[in-house]
């Protein structure tokens, strides 16, 4: 690509900060998200490349943020022992960049007997990211740390997906006839020009398959019986579940939470070849 063309690319796509994108930062990009970088930004889509390459330079400087910061206390609110004495510390970065360290077994026991941990001393919610983190320091306590509420926040979005599926289940049964269409229409045009009801029903029972088959079996069973068990009804089930199994039988749901809020993630696995 031509120099002329980066320096228009750019100005049609302007960044919050000036990047320019050079052989290295491709490399680096290519290292932490595949090969594929490097033909983004070989087929004009510099912009995407660009904003990868700021994504990766995002994660690097707050990995070695990490490393490089050590607590700035000197003793552990929770035990008021001193941090040279204890053997495993939990050091988190707080919002105004100071580096508090914890005793990492009992911040442990105090967060396992509380439903939204916060900071003992600001108050402010731990995210999953840090528990995740503190859970691998003790891993004895990985079920109160993280277990339990990754359990928590997969049955509140269960419980939802199937509330709002068989809150539209009766709608859906009576437009069968328009549902392998619109949801053709959704994967081929995202959804611009397909019923929002039934692209709705679709990206749902997707997610149901994803995370809990059982309960996917039973919204199966449920839609045959508002249908009537009908042949039509038969079919639209076996077209739903080609797409789910072909598109979606290797992803995941993970979550990323704080406090009182949580977001759900759809992830690919990395699947071995002779598995697939």
């Amino acid at each position: 690509m031509s120099n002329s063309r980066k320096t228009f690319l750019l100005k049609q796509y302007p960044l919050p900060h000036p990047v320019r994108m050079t052989r290295r930062r491709k490399r680096r990009a290519s290292h932490a998200f595949g090969p594929s970088i490097a033909e983004i930004a070989d087929k004009f889509d510099l912009e995407t490349a660009i904003r990868f390459n700021l994504a990766v330079k995002h994660v690097e400087k707050y990995r070695r943020r990490l490393l490089r910061i050590r607590p700035q206390n000197d003793m552990c609110v929770i035990t008021q022992k001193s941090l040279k004495d204890i053997d495993i510390v939990f050091t988190r970065i707080q919002s105004n960049e100071y580096a508090r360290g914890y005793c990492a077994l009992n911040l442990a026991k105090y967060i396992s007997m509380v439903d939204f941990p916060k900071d003992p001393v600001t108050r402010d919610a731990f995210t999953s990211m840090e528990l995740r983190r503190l859970s691998r320091l003790v891993p004895q306590y990985t079920r109160g740390v993280i277990s339990n509420r990754i359990s928590f926040w997969k049955s509140i979005f269960i419980g939802a997906t199937v509330e709002f599926l068989h809150g539209i289940l009766p709608y859906v049964s009576r437009m069968q006839t328009q549902f392998q269409s619109s949801v053709l229409m959704m994967l081929e045009h995202g959804g611009d020009n397909s019923d929002e009801t039934i692209s709705s029903f679709f990206a749902q029972a997707t997610y149901l398959y994803t995370i809990s088959k059982p309960k996917y079996r039973q919204l199966k069973t449920a839609f045959l019986g508002a249908c009537a068990d009908s042949e039509l009804a038969r079919d639209t089930l076996s077209f739903l579940d080609s797409i789910c199994y072909n598109l979606f039988r290797y992803h995941d749901i993970h979550f990323a939470f704080q406090g009182e809020r949580a977001v759900p993630i759809l992830i690919h696995r990395n699947v071995p070849a002779n598995l697939r």
